[in-house]
């Protein structure tokens, strides 16, 4: 079963650097699946409109400046270290010291997407749920040379989701937020095949 551990030092708040690890990384087309999951189940569990709000937000930003870069080779990406979703981020394979872990485990099934289950301690704070978003993004960023193609636009459609169908304190939008996103993403890659 794969699975990805992310662990950061919340007692630590100069440490910029936060532990992602993975057993039997799943395929690289799951990727935006875990995710978008992560995600909206994250934005549900914060109990803070105004900070999962601040995270919509800053993510949309991002999104919508790195589309101008999405036709780019992940290699020319890289050299210019324009593969980065938080400038002040480092992610790392080991971490000494961590005083909070978050533990995603991953269910592959034949012709089906994924199933996840996320295990959070009680005590997380909002900043380290947020921080997690990121790093899990930044870990796929780096690590999927064909990710950066496909985050910009589930992000837009989230947020799009959110906006107009259901809000993310809805426990039924951890599942819904997901779908919507990867239905906007079909029409919009069948739209760029089919002849003008």
């Amino acid at each position: 079963m794969p699975t990805l551990l992310i662990g950061i030092n919340q007692t630590l708040s100069t440490s910029n650097d936060i532990l992602v690890t993975t057993e039997s990384l799943n395929s690289d087309r799951e990727h935006i699946w875990v995710w978008d999951h992560y995600f909206s189940f994250i934005l549900n569990k914060m109990n803070n409109a105004q900070k999962a709000n601040e995270l919509i937000n800053s993510l949309s930003e991002w999104a919508k400046d790195f589309c101008q870069y999405i036709t780019q080779t992940f290699d020319s990406l890289e050299q210019k270290d324009l593969l980065r979703i938080s400038k002040e981020m480092n992610i790392v394979p080991v971490l000494q010291e961590y005083d909070m872990s978050i533990l995603l485990e991953i269910t592959e099934k034949p012709d089906h997407w994924p199933d996840i289950q996320i295990q959070i301690p009680e005590q997380t704070s909002t900043e380290t749920l947020r921080d997690s978003v990121l790093a899990l993004a930044q870990f796929y960023l780096t690590n999927n040379s064909n990710f950066y193609r496909e985050l910009p636009l589930h992000i837009v459609a989230m947020r799009k989701f959110y906006e107009t169908e259901s809000s993310f304190s809805d426990t039924n939008s951890i599942q819904q937020a997901p779908a919507y996103a990867f239905d906007t993403a079909t029409k919009f890659y069948q739209g760029l095949r089919e002849p003008a």
